[in-house]
């Protein structure tokens, strides 16, 4: 099986898969150590189903699971593919029920009135990031004002630091550069962008 996982990382860096850093370390950090030193003909159905009983014990969401399966299928599929075949067979995998979209979302007017009684600058930004891009708190919590470029109006997220491990460029809309500006005025490069203490200085 570690093989057939460098086959497939092989793949995902052949053909320039954003996936690549998020699925290296699903292998590295839950499969292989489960999957890494077994021969693919003793991936069974039920050594699958295991595996998931066992995540779930340790608290993972069914999405999550997914993705780890998910990545050792490619894995047989590439091998079953291969000339000559890697393995046999690509066993049955298990599919988990992912919950629905999230609903209840802000509507403008409720954001609008919640901006209206805001005062605090750090608080105002971190509602309207949060508001326009879908920030997570983990990932609001976690910018820098270097990570805020005021000449591009743009915010840089680092591979690693966002849900699904990649990077990104986000273009700031007018509201969130002007608060964006404030923060970055009242912050040293390496502080935190979002925080209470910039109200205090």
């Amino acid at each position: 099986m570690g093989e057939l996982a460098e086959d497939m990382l092989r793949d995902y860096r052949i053909n320039g898969r954003r996936t690549l850093a998020l699925t290296e370390k699903r292998w590295s950090k839950h499969l292989e150590p489960i999957f890494g030193a077994l021969r693919g003909y003793r991936v069974t159905t039920d050594i699958l189903n295991r595996y998931v009983d066992a995540r779930r014990t340790e608290g993972a969401l069914n999405g999550t699971i997914n993705r780890e399966l998910a990545a050792l299928k490619r894995m047989f599929s590439l091998a079953y593919r291969n000339t000559p075949r890697k393995v046999a067979h690509v066993p049955a995998f298990p599919r988990l029920r992912e919950n629905p979209p999230r609903n209840g979302f802000v509507e403008q007017r409720h954001y609008e009135r919640l901006c209206k009684q805001c005062t605090k600058i750090w608080l105002r930004t971190a509602i309207s990031l949060g508001y326009n891009f879908g920030f997570r708190s983990a990932e609001l919590l976690s910018l820098r004002a270097e990570q805020i470029d005021l000449l591009s109006r743009s915010i840089r997220l680092d591979p690693g630091t966002t849900k699904n491990g990649e990077g990104r460029v986000i273009k700031l809309t007018s509201e969130t550069y002007e608060l964006a500006k404030l923060c970055v005025s009242s912050n040293r490069p390496s502080d935190f962008l979002i925080s209470a203490e910039m109200d205090c200085r």
